[in-house]
């Protein structure tokens, strides 16, 4: 199985787009990043968290599209 990140070189190349793929290890990082000027985009939450996320934070960061829907994996030490 391909990754997202392979799957995602393999269009921008045919639509000629320059893309850097950042990865990111918790849910603070990309809208903090994104404030800051160091990436121009972000891909990861949803509306209700970037609803909260601007009341929080005073931002006013904004939807601009829809992005890919991804399963999320649930675990247990007592199952």
């Amino acid at each position: 199985m391909k990754s997202g990140t392979s799957l995602l070189k393999k269009s921008e190349k045919k639509k000629n787009i320059d893309l850097e793929v950042v990865e990111m290890n918790d849910y603070v990082l990309p809208n903090t990043a994104l404030e800051e000027g160091s990436v121009q985009l972000n891909a990861f939450q949803h509306r209700a968290y970037l609803a909260q996320w601007n009341k929080d934070k005073g931002s006013d960061i904004k939807e601009i599209g829809t992005t890919f829907i991804v399963p999320l994996y649930y675990f247990s030490t007592k199952i």
